[in-house]
């Protein structure tokens, strides 16, 4: 049996004869459809596709970037999604009428309504993944971001932008680290989002304390 090959920018050609005013950057994800590619949870599980042909419906996948990634730690700062769920931008496992574990995710952004703060250009992206259909119901996540400097951001322009990460031939790196391709790892809260939480705690507690004293 052939391994099933979804190639995520199939169409893409067809951008070209829209009006480059229209749409200035896409944004894609290609994967291979080797077995060992497909996205999975903790458990090794494909990741759902969610019901029927609705975009959108399968497992969370955004698309983002860390406040203060560099290629050398592309997962370093807050996460800033661009596309999937949080976003103007629907994406998610299974999108397009592929099957669990994999997606075709190809977004088109117009300049000037993308909804989001755009990071400086060369900015490295990130495929960031959870093992449900919601961000509220996900227990565990992982990221991934290409070290080769071609998966980075680019402001929009005319003619339009694209920017695509090819799973796995980029130069690619995992946020959890290489036991960690392709599964979400990464419990929820991140251990970063914990220490943040607990240390504002502790701070807005010693405040009251010393307006007290004060007092």
């Amino acid at each position: 049996m052939k391994a099933f090959i979804p190639y995520c920018l199939i169409g893409l050609a067809g951008i070209c004869q829209l009006k480059a005013a229209s749409i200035n950057l896409g944004i894609g994800i290609h994967q291979s459809g080797n077995a060992e590619f497909g996205l999975k949870n903790e458990a090794g599980v494909l990741l759902t596709r969610g019901v029927g042909n609705v975009v959108g419906d399968g497992a969370v996948l955004q698309i983002g970037y860390y406040t203060q990634a560099t290629l050398l730690d592309p997962f370093q700062g807050h996460w800033i999604p661009i596309t999937g769920q949080g976003t103007p931008y629907p994406t998610s496992v299974g999108d397009s009428g592929y099957p669990d574990g994999w997606t075709k995710s190809v977004n088109f952004l117009v300049a000037g309504t993308l909804g989001f703060v755009e990071p400086l250009a060369g900015t490295p992206l990130a495929l960031r993944f959870y093992d449900s259909t919601t961000l509220v119901a996900s227990a565990y996540f992982n990221a991934v971001a290409a070290t080769d400097g071609t998966f980075t951001w680019a402001a929009p322009s005319d003619p339009m932008t694209f920017i695509g990460i090819t799973l796995p031939k980029n130069r690619i790196v995992w946020q959890d680290g290489p036991d960690s391709a392709y599964r979400t790892t990464i419990a929820i809260p991140e251990p970063s989002s914990g220490i943040i939480l607990t240390f504002t705690a502790g701070l807005f507690a010693t405040r009251r304390r010393r307006s007290k004293s004060i007092d």
